[in-house]
């Protein structure tokens, strides 16, 4: 988000790759082992073009922009969706009120300062986002909108702390590899996704 206005990049490490005009090319390996890095560099380039706030997710990220842009992420300076876990039949959230998914998250400007004043590198991005933020007394919001929901499959499960957000209601969600991503894509389009239901009783 810059100026009130809304847009999106798509960022890519080193290599050669013949960019478009909503691509970025960042000087950083563009593998699994600095993913943290990477998203150090991204941050970097989002506060250096005057950002106030960035959305950044991965590519296993199904999102709906128009609910991104109306959502109160400008209340936080840290937002973070919902972990989930199964455990036989039981559907839990892992719940803590430091970290966040890596997957998608809100950062606002202030946030994004706080980041840059500490060179990324390490392993686990969002546990060391958390940590970094965390010292500068910026804790994360948790909003259950944008959520792990993509490897959750459609059954009754007891919830544990609460239950999935309506279907009209979500934001972002995500680990869908690609085919699963275009089939997510197709469900959201006629209407027939649908979340695990809840579940009252014990087993």
């Amino acid at each position: 988000m810059k100026n009130s206005s809304v847009d999106y990049k798509i960022f890519y490490g080193d290599g050669h790759h013949e960019l478009k005009d909503d691509e970025v090319q960042l000087l950083v390996p563009d593998d699994y082992d600095h993913v943290l890095l990477k998203a150090w560099r991204m941050i970097e380039w989002a506060y250096e073009q005057g950002y106030d706030f960035i959305f950044k997710c991965d590519d296993d990220v199904y999102a709906f922009p128009d609910r991104l842009a109306s959502s109160d992420y400008v209340n936080w300076d840290f937002v973070g969706g919902e972990s989930f876990g199964i455990d036989g039949k039981r559907l839990f959230r892992y719940v803590n009120d430091r970290t966040a998914p890596g997957g998608a998250y809100w950062l606002s400007r202030k946030a994004m300062e706080a980041v840059l004043g500490v060179m990324g590198h390490g392993d686990g991005e969002e546990r060391w986002m958390a940590e970094v933020l965390s010292k500068q007394n910026i804790r994360v919001h948790i909003d259950s909108r944008t959520g792990c929901y993509g490897n959750l499959p459609v059954g009754s499960y007891e919830f544990l702390h609460g239950s999935l957000p309506k279907e009209s209601e979500v934001i972002a969600l995500y680990e869908f590899n690609p085919d699963e991503m275009r089939a997510e894509h197709e469900q959201w389009r006629n209407g027939t996704r649908k979340f695990p239901t809840d579940y009252t009783g014990r087993f």
